[in-house]
């Protein structure tokens, strides 16, 4: 656990990547979490305090529980095929694969609350359409 929040709370990871690594380590705390049952619910609230910290809050308006609410069979499918071990040696360094990683951060990146009503600045993208650049975003 200590590799873990050093590795994905270390200061030197360019602002501009803060996002991926949200949506990176929302996952791989649902993996190594121990427990039968929760493991969602402390990930989505972990990445909630991760995103309020990297200044995407929404005053309460939107949260990311909200969105995946709205889309649960699609996020525990992403989930759980984000779970793969990887295809080859091309496939991470790891027992799991960076590609199947890949597509679950992409996904959960279009539920981040940037409001669904409006489009607040994405300081550390410097956008004023965040829903478009994470659309746009090549992980």
């Amino acid at each position: 656990m200590r590799h873990f929040a050093s590795f994905y709370s270390d200061p030197g990871i360019p602002a501009t990547d803060r996002l991926i690594v949200v949506a990176a380590s929302h996952h791989r705390l649902a993996w190594i979490h121990p427990f039968g049952d929760g493991n969602g619910r402390v990930a989505r609230l972990q990445s909630q305090a991760a995103m309020v910290r990297c200044g995407l809050d929404s005053d309460g308006l939107w949260t990311l529980s909200r969105g995946l609410a709205r889309a649960k069979p699609a996020y525990f499918q992403h989930l759980q095929a984000a779970d793969q071990q990887r295809a080859n040696d091309f496939d991470g360094r790891g027992n799991l694969s960076d590609a199947a990683l890949s597509r679950f951060c992409r996904f959960f990146l279009r539920w981040m609350p940037t409001s669904p009503s409006s489009s607040p600045t994405c300081p550390w993208m410097g956008s004023n359409n965040p829903k478009k650049e994470i659309r746009d975003l090549e992980i």
